[in-house]
């Protein structure tokens, strides 16, 4: 997994809420428990709360709302149509999976195609720089750098929704000269 950018503030604020959640905390147990006991208590607390946050609590539904960094975790299937300029060849929808794993602050998107006939054979790639653009809940751009076997691409997807249902489009290009166009549906 990879640490992934957005364009908000968001981050900051929750980490200073978390700091000051941390501060009352460990205040109440040099109350209560020990005077001895505040700095290790606030820096435990900040620890285990940003864990916390960065694991589990982002993804509640309430808080998505708030912070706006969706939760695109899961399973996605699709096509990929693209065209080699290497071998002058276009191939049209050659199906593919996309698994994403994310917390609040890391991201993994592994691309996989299995088509063993297609012009790179089975492929996997991987996300080695991704950032979020998040214009507001409609308006979202994931743009990934990736690798696979020895080569390195770039994509930009939109994520949207339709009836409850997520999809990711967009296009991407390599440098082993392909160009395309990425068509995915969030199946879990």
């Amino acid at each position: 997994m990879v640490k992934y950018s957005v364009n908000t503030e968001i981050r900051k604020i929750i980490i200073f809420v978390l700091a000051v959640i941390s501060v009352f905390v460990s205040l109440l147990a040099m109350t209560y428990i020990s005077p001895y006991v505040m700095t290790s208590t606030a820096f435990g607390c900040f620890g285990f709360l940003y864990w916390l946050f960065d694991r589990f609590l982002w993804k509640i539904k309430p808080i998505i709302g708030l912070i706006g960094i969706p939760n695109i975790n899961g399973n996605w299937e699709g096509t990929i149509t693209r065209k080699d300029f290497r071998e002058n060849i276009t191939e049209a929808e050659l199906p593919v999976t996309l698994t994403i794993t994310q917390t609040w602050t890391s991201i993994s998107l592994v691309l996989e195609n299995t088509n063993i006939e297609s012009v790179s054979g089975p492929t996997r790639s991987f996300s080695m720089v991704v950032g979020m653009d998040i214009q507001n809940s409609k308006a979202i751009i994931i743009r990934d750098i990736f690798s696979f076997d020895k080569a390195q691409g770039m994509s930009e997807l939109r994520l949207s929704f339709e009836k409850e249902q997520a999809f990711l489009k967009g296009s991407y290009m390599s440098n082993v000269f392909r160009v395309g166009y990425i068509d995915l549906q969030r199946i879990s």
